[in-house]
């Protein structure tokens, strides 16, 4: 099946060109059974003076003693910890901030975009509750 049976009209070059990166980016945006993402970034970041178009994340790394130090950080910041991390943004951040083979701070994810922000964010949620997607 192609683009203008899905999409259900005739497209011109440009509109199926679109289509079919924008379907390549889904299918290249998927996280290696041991935790290893790449994220190319919508808009490039620049941190202690490097700019950054693209991030690796290794999620698999990460151990209990990730968790606990985030949780202290989060407490010594005077922010909440619930007992659903998945649910929290800042102790997510923290932990792709941690996975981040850059080794880019928690700072530099507040500068994103917050489309790449929540990709980031979501992909930590994902992997945090089992999900390698």
């Amino acid at each position: 099946m192609d683009n203008e049976e899905i999409l259900g009209g005739e497209l011109t070059d440009e509109e199926n060109k679109a289509v079919d990166d924008a379907a390549g980016k889904i299918r290249n945006d998927v996280m290696t059974p041991d935790g290893v993402w790449k994220c190319e970034l919508s808009k490039p970041i620049t941190h202690n003076g490097i700019e950054y178009s693209e991030l690796t994340f290794n999620f698999g790394k990460l151990t209990g003693a990730d968790a606990v130090n985030i949780e202290d950080e989060l407490s010594a910041k005077g922010k909440p910890v619930f007992m659903n991390e998945a649910a929290n943004s800042s102790y997510l951040i923290l932990m792709a901030a941690r996975a981040c083979e850059e080794h880019i701070s928690s700072d530099a994810f507040k500068r994103m975009s917050i489309v790449d922000f929540n990709r980031i964010k979501n992909k930590a949620r994902l992997f945090l509750l089992g999900v390698a997607v």
